[in-house]
């Protein structure tokens, strides 16, 4: 339950310091933890969800720094889950070796999470180069 919170208090400090890329990050933190959460306690997050998108495209609508890196930044926050959840498969990933050549305890992750988590590294790389292209822009 602390996702949630987290995606909140990111969208307050984006709306603080009038960042729509904070702001779109949150919302999407929001959808995946909305999208996740429809397999374990149904759509009790989608209500947030829906009124954290509707509030992000008015506070990018009245921003000027709003474009199309909001939407990029949108598929990060939807993306993080993925990525957190891949680096937690990985550190609980053990196997025990029992005579019988059966293994136990192995951790399994769902492909679409793999896929979301490759895509949230690319999604970070574009961002990356994208902000180290405008700070060499200007610095000519």
């Amino acid at each position: 339950m602390a996702l949630p919170s987290i995606a909140g208090i990111a969208c307050y400090a984006g709306a603080r310091r009038d960042s729509p890329a904070l702001v779109s990050a949150g919302v999407g933190l929001i959808w995946s933890v909305a999208i996740l959460g429809m397999w374990s306690i149904g759509g009790f997050f989608a209500p947030a969800s829906l009124a954290g998108t509707i509030a992000a495209i008015t506070f990018a609508a009245g921003s000027p720094k709003s474009g199309v890196m909001s939407i990029v930044w949108f598929a990060i926050g939807l993306t993080a889950l993925c990525a957190f959840d891949v680096l937690y498969a990985s550190s609980q990933s053990y196997e025990i070796r029992w005579v019988g050549g059966f293994s136990v305890g192995r951790v399994v992750v769902s492909p679409i999470i793999i896929y979301g988590a490759w895509l949230f590294v690319v999604l970070v790389s574009i961002v990356t180069v994208v902000a180290i292209s405008r700070k060499l822009i200007a610095v000519r």
